[in-house]
Parts: structure tokens; C-alpha cells; sequence
């Protein structure tokens, strides 16, 4: 999106962009709505199902939060419908190491994956387990591979260069651990759906 510049301080979109938190805020409102009554059992209908559904909104989530990532880096992690109050959304709007972030978009997605099925009635055309895993895949690789890539560039938090330091003065983290963690569920989660899907036999003969 196009941008204003206020010369050595801060960078004003005209627009929302990739800030932009309407569907983030969407699933918020479902979670603070439906998962009080799911843990009370109060919602009716085929169990199997809801879990789904509200695995697919994790998802949806996790999805949004990725995309905020890609183009923005660290970013705000909010789980929650908040108030219009100043102090709040200011506080609220700090954004959070990206190592965090992408921490948060893992989780989301273990929870989808935890609570959704590998088919459902909708086949091909709805959101299943196996996306969230081949999903979870892609999210860890890709960050396991800017961290490592990036580090030291001062684009990795707890770099020298870190413009997050000024929110968070002193932050560090293991950086190589980080990434071998990411690695190993980018590599687990791919092999939990390589090891049940079977392939076409290759004849060596091409379709003509």
C-alpha cells in the first residue's frame, strides 16, 4: 500500500494493508464466542463436526497471523475482542518478537490439528488435518530458514541491530535451537502426512 513518511521517525499507511487486523479480530470474536459454551458442552449437534469447525478456525487464524509475518515480521499477538479504550489497543499493539509470533501460529495450528478430521463430508472442497499439517510444515520451514539465513542482519530479534529492541530492551533467545526445533516439526509434520497418503504408481509411461 502506498505510504506517508514522517522524515526520521515513523512510517503512517494510507491504508490498512498488512495491518489490517478485521479477520483476526473475526476469529477472536468466535473463539470468546463459541469456546466458553463448547467447554460447557451446551452446543448441539454432531461432535465430530464442531470440533472441526472449530479446528478450521484456528486455522483461519494461524493462516492470517502467517501472512502478517511474511510481510511484517514481529507483529502484535492478540487472542482477544478488544475494548475501544486508548490505553488497551496501545499496550496491545506492541508488536512481539517474530520468533514469538511464529510460536503462536504453530500452536494455533497444533490445536486445528488436534480437532480436525481427515475428511469431511464437503471432500476435497473443505479445509482437513492434513492441510493444517502440510501447513504447519510450510510456517516452520519458512521461518527456520530467515532466522538462520538472517541472523545478525539485525532483522532476527536479539540482534545488535534489533529495531524491536526499543520495546523490548534485552531480549534474546537461542537462536540455532529455535531453528532446529522449527526444523524437526517442519520435518515431523510432513512425514505425518507423506506417511499415509499413497501415491500413484509410476508405470513410466506418459499420458498422451
Amino acid at each position: 500500500s502506498t505510504a506517508l513518511w514522517v522524515p526520521g521517525e515513523k512510517r503512517t499507511p494510507a491504508d490498512k494493508g498488512a495491518w489490517d487486523f478485521t479477520e483476526i479480530r473475526k476469529a477472536n470474536y468466535f473463539f470468546q464466542q463459541v469456546l466458553p459454551k463448547y467447554e460447557a458442552g451446551s452446543i448441539k449437534g454432531d461432535g465430530v463436526m464442531i470440533k472441526h469447525y472449530i479446528g478450521e478456525m484456528y486455522f483461519l487464524r494461524a493462516y492470517q497471523y502467517f501472512n502478517k509475518l511474511v510481510s511484517l515480521g514481529d507483529f502484535p499477538i492478540v487472542t482477544e475482542v478488544l475494548p475501544d479504550e486508548t490505553e488497551v489497543l496501545k499496550e496491545e499493539s506492541k508488536r512481539q518478537p517474530r520468533n514469538k509470533v511464529a510460536r503462536f501460529i504453530i500452536e494455533d495450528l497444533d490445536r486445528a490439528i488436534e480437532l480436525m478430521s481427515l475428511t469431511t463430508d464437503n471432500g476435497k472442497n473443505r479445509l482437513t488435518k492434513n492441510v493444517a499439517l502440510l501447513f504447519k510444515s510450510r510456517v516452520a520451514l519458512y521461518e527456520a530458514s530467515y532466522e538462520r539465513y538472517h541472523k545478525g542482519s539485525g532483522r532476527v530479534p536479539g540482534d545488535a541491530e534489533w529495531p524491536g529492541a526499543k520495546v523490548h530492551p534485552g531480549y534474546t533467545f537461542d537462536v540455532d535451537a529455535h531453528v532446529k526445533n522449527l526444523l524437526g516439526q517442519a520435518m515431523d509434520a510432513a512425514k505425518a502426512v507423506a506417511e499415509n497418503i499413497t501415491l500413484a504408481q509410476n508405470t513410466g509411461v506418459l499420458d498422451q
